[in-house]
């Protein structure tokens, strides 16, 4: 069984590219070709699985969730389709296992930040009496 967590990706860029990840739910109409990252826009992007929390003409912010790890190859796949964008993809798990992941395309090349980090899991939050560490 793995973890649950959640993602809040923010994906900055011209409208038209905006739109075109909206009506998709951040999957490519052609598909990835590679058997993983389809199976990741499958079980964790579409319509269905993300939820719009903010749009206007130059931002799309989405919430979804994941199972066991964060999907950054996955991301920069979306990137590469759509250079002019720039990604800020933030999450956690239950486990307390939390991240910042930012990219943008700098020629033909990802440049990547990224920050990872641990809190206190879901049964440390709510049994927890060690309030000293995080």
């Amino acid at each position: 069984m793995g973890l649950d967590g959640r993602q809040r990706l923010e994906i900055r860029g011209p409208k038209e590219s905006l739109d075109a990840l909206e009506d998709s739910g951040i999957v490519l109409e052609a598909g990835c070709g590679v058997e993983e990252l389809d199976y990741i826009a499958s079980r964790f992007f579409g319509n269905d699985l993300v939820s719009v929390v903010g749009r206007d003409d130059n931002c799309l912010v989405v919430s979804y969730e994941f199972r066991n790890r964060p999907v950054y190859e996955y991301l920069s796949h979306i990137l590469r389709a759509y250079p002019k964008c720039w990604m800020k993809n933030e999450f956690s798990s239950d486990g307390g296992y939390c991240g910042l992941w930012i990219a943008s395309m700098d020629g033909e090349n990802i440049a990547v930040q990224e920050l990872e980090w641990e809190e206190p899991c879901i049964e440390d939050k709510c049994f927890g009496s060690d309030f000293s560490r995080p």
